[in-house]
């Protein structure tokens, strides 16, 4: 299973270490070089950029958002991390369809 690595992310200020997206290609150019030189050379070619309006939730504006990832197989750890809070996640989906099912057959019970 592969793992998604944020080499840099840049938007709002106030919510990304990497500032605002560059606004000359200039300096978009040598953003991007500069992250792909962050990337592992055998990742390379997963690098993907991710060009994006993000919702403001405080007046409903935008505001443009640039992500630059690589894809990488997960280490024994973080596999190990991984399936056990998926383990946590599924058995509470189970639990939670398990009593709608209970409440169901109890209104339909009543229906009766």
């Amino acid at each position: 299973m592969d793992k998604i690595i944020i080499v840099r992310h840049f938007g709002a200020a106030s919510r990304t270490d990497d500032g605002h997206v560059p606004h000359t290609a200039v300096e978009l150019i040598a953003a991007l070089q500069d992250a792909l030189s962050d990337i592992p050379p055998e990742y390379r070619a997963t690098a993907e950029v991710d060009v994006s309006e993000d919702p403001d939730p405080y007046d409903g504006c935008g505001y443009d958002s640039l992500r630059i990832t690589y894809r990488r197989p997960m280490t024994d750890g973080e596999m190990d991390e991984y399936s056990q809070s998926r383990r946590a996640d599924l058995t509470a989906e189970i639990k939670d369809y398990e009593r709608l099912a209970a409440d169901r057959r109890a209104e339909l019970a009543a229906l009766s």
